[in-house]
């Protein structure tokens, strides 16, 4: 008789053959992190904030936004099409407000049944230049939160005539109205800017319009900016500036220049300050800064900006990077003077000067099946809470992220996670998320239900301090597909409303010298106990265990283990197996009810058959 024991476990490896991965790491996982040498189902999310009112867009930014005073502080949330405020002054129900720009000068009439309407007093030629198929209209009110029905803009044909998508269903004569210049619905860049003025304004690119947001009303165009694809803020030794990337210049695109604002202005360009990064041909798709720098990120190479001393306001560094970039803006994560960012064919990490991959482990796993049509969609993020750096990428026919790869940087392990949700960003924000009485009836309302009970605040591990409020603290906030808002919480047991599903298959132990076969007998698992009463369960928490001896073909004896015990004891289960053959796997998953499961190690007991 033999024993093979495993502990420490890093996390997944899905480079190697199972027969040759090392015993630390699992050949297949989901919904598990690795810490302390355990394996553990991961943590959910729980409701926080209310819906977005308009859902057939989705979210796709959440800015932290505040001018220098305590009292000038915001949550911006941008979706495909327009720009939200969070107000948690106004009445439960209408916290979001559009602050999307707006038009509503003169008056319009339209006819019920009809898609023509006609101005007077407007301007809508030049003030809704390119609009057309995108902005929108509602008839009644220049208030755009006022309650009505939204019409495309089919086309603009002249000051003071539009023509819509749809026909309107109430006729109107020299009404009000208010004119949604709604976002493209394509690439979408952002930034904060600091004026020398003591001001600060979010600054967002949508590829032939420039937009900000200073802190009150709602956001306006920004006229003489060249359009562009991507933005930044920069406090060089001369000043601070606005920098934007992958310009359009006299309806010319211009891929590979870089324009910065005057000093201290980011609304005037008129100084020409330009720079032209010509050594690769790929174009510019991210501006991000690493220490005292700029890092210039294209497809296949990066370069850097340093400021100088001199009147040259940077001193470029071209292809300090070459063969390697990102695939789009929106996967590189800044990490605590570093970057972490996926390239074309592996993850990386990048200090300003040497590069690193970190993506061997599972790189294969990666580009499988990566939807490479909305490989835009994709999105990255540092969870400076638990050292995560999150990769949420689209895969098969999925044009959302629908997979989450997780680098966990104080193991140097990866592994998978699949949220019950789709996942459109993430965003550390340091505001006072306390719940009211009204965002506990929202939450509970938005998950289908009518009205907030104790039960459902305990399940949601919703906490009185929580509801005490009291001073600010960092939060990761998730939002979805369907516009809701989501805290990424240690605390919270379920993905909201859903289970989370975890499993694991650990690698093939070897068990005996070639062509000979061995008798598996008991699989002892040391496991951390389940408490019912600490995780407010009303069932008997489980482990489901599987062996197979023939590689993965096929998995036998389906044992369902008990875990239950006293919180914080370490407990020892044993699963009696009665399979031979040289090599033996195990897949450990979790019941249907997503229970929890903390796992310290295994032990695996065999017997030489001799054969």
């Amino acid at each position: 008789m033999e024993i093979k024991y495993y502990s420490g476990y890093r996390g997944l490896n899905t480079l190697l053959s199972p027969r040759q991965v090392g015993d630390d790491y699992v050949i297949d996982c989901s919904n598990v992190i690795f810490r302390d040498g355990t394996i553990q189902r991961r943590f959910g999310f729980n409701p926080v904030l209310e819906p977005l009112p308009i859902t057939s867009y989705k979210p796709r930014h959440v800015v932290y936004f505040n001018q220098f005073y305590e009292a000038q502080k915001a949550v911006v949330c941008i979706t495909d099409k327009d720009i939200w405020l969070y107000d948690q002054s106004l009445t439960i129900g209408n916290r979001w407000q559009l602050i999307t720009p707006i038009y509503t000068t003169g008056t319009v009439t339209v006819t019920s049944g009809s898609t023509s309407v006609v101005g007077s007093g407007t301007s809508w030629s030049t003030g809704l230049a390119g609009g057309s198929g995108i902005y929108e209209i509602k008839f009644g009110s220049t208030d755009p939160n006022a309650a009505g029905t939204w019409y495309v803009i089919n086309t603009i044909n002249s000051n003071t005539s539009l023509t819509l998508a749809t026909q309107v269903s109430q006729s109107y004569s020299g009404s009000s109205y208010c004119i949604r210049k709604c976002l493209s619905g394509g690439i979408i860049d952002w930034t904060i800017a600091n004026k020398s003025d003591g001001t600060r304004m979010l600054l967002i690119v949508d590829g032939t319009r420039t937009i900000k947001y200073i802190g009150s009303g709602y956001c306006t165009d920004v006229s003489g900016i060249n359009g562009s694809l991507v933005c930044g803020f920069y406090g060089s030794t001369s000043g601070e500036h606005f920098v934007i990337a992958n310009t359009v210049d006299s309806g010319v695109r211009q891929p590979m220049t870089i324009e910065l604002s005057n000093i201290g202005n980011p609304e005037s360009f008129s100084e020409g300050y330009y720079i032209d990064l010509m050594d690769t041909n790929d174009e510019i798709i991210a501006l991000h800064k690493i220490r005292d720098s700029i890092a210039v990120y294209k497809r296949r190479s990066i370069s850097i900006l340093t400021p100088t001393y001199t009147e040259t306001l940077f001193h470029v560094k071209q292809n300090v990077v070459n063969g390697i970039g990102a695939v789009s803006k929106n996967v590189i994560a800044d990490c605590n003077n570093l970057h972490i960012f996926m390239g074309e064919t592996n993850v990386y990490v990048f200090d300003g000067v040497n590069i690193k991959p970190i993506g061997d482990d599972i790189k294969n796993r990666i580009f499988a099946d990566i939807n490479w049509d909305y490989i835009h969609r994709a999105h990255a993020f540092y969870d400076t809470v638990h050292d995560y750096y999150l990769l949420f990428v689209p895969t098969g026919d999925s044009a959302e992220p629908d997979i989450c790869y997780v680098y966990d940087l104080l193991t140097g392990g990866w592994t998978i996670f699949k949220f019950g949700y789709t996942i459109t960003s993430a965003q550390e924000v340091y505001i006072p998320f306390t719940y009211t009485w009204d965002d506990i009836s929202a939450a509970y309302t938005a998950s289908g239900g009518t009205q907030w009970t104790w039960e459902w605040m305990r399940d949601n591990r919703i906490t009185w301090n929580q509801l005490q409020g009291g001073a600010e603290r960092k939060a990761i906030l998730f939002t979805s597909s369907d516009g809701l808002f989501f805290l990424f919480d240690e605390d919270a047991q379920k993905d909201f409303d859903k289970p989370i599903r975890a499993h694991f298959i650990t690698k093939d132990y070897y068990l005996n010298e070639p062509y000979k076969l061995a008798t598996v007998g008991d699989t002892r698992f040391y496991c951390r106990a389940i408490d019912q009463t600490y995780y407010n369960l009303t069932y008997v928490p489980n482990i489901v265990v599987n062996g197979s001896m023939n590689y993965g073909y096929e998995y036998s004896q389906n044992y369902l283990v008990d875990i239950s015990g006293n919180y914080g004891s370490i407990i020892d289960r044993t699963v009696s197996f009665a399979l031979r053959g040289t090599h033996f796997r195990l897949k450990v998953s979790n019941t249907t009810n997503g229970d929890p499961f903390s796992i310290e190690g295994i032990a695996i007991v065999y017997n030489d058959a001799g054969v």
